[in-house]
């Protein structure tokens, strides 16, 4: 009898497991589109275009005037400011991203639950949206996190250069 009852439970398993397949890469690109993931890493870059702003103006203190060297001192850090806003736009770029993301959505969602997403987004419905995107919202973050924070590393060096720079041209 026990081994009726765990042939059958093991068959149970199986059948459920079999039918939890993982998510074709077609339907979870469609998802990631219609969630508009290829829009995040805009929100990361004008932080970084904010981050420049304030560190030229909080290093000029407000002086318009200003000499030689601390202009070629703050076009400097701006030049590296753009070649890291680049690398951001490149690390960040969905086609770069894209295979990473959807490594994650197969790792979290079956086929089925994609094409549940698919329509929900489409239409008003959100339950099964709001039980499984944190886990995947995440993810998601701590892989931006680390392609992020070597750049904002490279920007704080590039400010420390400026501040050198605007201080020595000062103290002529």
């Amino acid at each position: 009898m026990n081994k009726i009852l765990f042939s059958l439970i093991f068959a149970l398993i199986a059948v459920n497991s079999a039918h939890a397949e993982s998510p074709s890469e077609a339907s979870v690109t469609q998802l990631l589109i219609l969630q508009e993931v290829d829009k995040a890493p805009n929100q990361i870059i004008a932080q970084l275009d904010e981050l420049t702003s304030a560190t030229v103006r909080q290093m000029t203190q407000g002086h318009w005037l200003l000499a030689a060297d601390e202009k070629a001192a703050i076009k400097t850090f701006q030049e590296k400011s753009l070649a890291v806003r680049a690398e951001l736009e490149d690390r960040l770029g969905f086609e770069k991203l894209k295979p990473l993301y959807i490594r994650i959505y197969q790792a979290r969602f079956t086929q089925e639950e994609v094409d549940q997403l698919i329509v929900l987004y489409q239409t008003p419905a959100g339950q099964l949206l709001a039980a499984k995107m944190p886990l995947v919202s995440q993810e998601s973050s701590n892989l931006l996190q680390q392609n992020v924070t070597p750049l904002f590393s490279r920007m704080r060096q590039a400010a420390s250069e400026m501040k050198q720079q605007l201080d020595a041209a000062r103290a002529k």
